[in-house]
Order: C-alpha cells, then structure tokens, then sequence
C-alpha cells in the first residue's frame, strides 16, 4: 500500500470512531440506566446476586463497544442473556 492511500484509511478510521463522541457517550449511557432494571429482574429470575446481572450486563456492553454491533440491534437482550448464562 502508498503511504497515500494510509493516510486516507486512518483519517476514515478517525471519522467513524471520533466523529460523534459527544451522542456516542449519551447512547452508553442511556442504554446502561435502561438495563439496570433488566438486569435486576433477569436476575431474580435466574436466582442468583442482582449485582451478577449488573456486572454481567455492563461487561456485554463493553464487549460490544469493542468488538462491534449492528446500528440496529438491542443490547439489553444480549445482556439479560449474559444474565442467565451465568447462573
């Protein structure tokens, strides 16, 4: 590859990451208080410590802060499953 051609891959990197930081923190942060009572409930259900549901639901959000997930998808369902998973 051109050193050109580099640099216009890491700028379109930068803009996909960096570009919305300020709504991107707002998004973490709404959708964490929208699954603490989730994470709770899915506890009792489960039968095990309402903190194992919280820690395991933040956890799945980080993960897919990393890895990646579709615009589309909810992520409360993914962490009430963690839930359960662990129990």
């Amino acid at each position: 590859m051109r050193e050109g051609s580099v640099t216009v891959l890491i700028q379109k990197l930068r803009e996909a990451w960096f570009s919305n930081i300020r709504l991107d923190v707002l998004a973490g942060i709404t959708a964490t208080l929208a699954l603490i009572p989730d994470a709770i409930a899915f506890s009792f259900i489960a039968g095990v410590s309402p903190m194992v549901g919280i820690y395991s639901s933040i956890c799945i959000l980080i993960l897919l802060a990393f890895f990646g997930a579709r615009p589309a998808m909810l992520s409360s369902a993914a962490g009430s499953m963690a839930v359960l998973m662990t129990a």
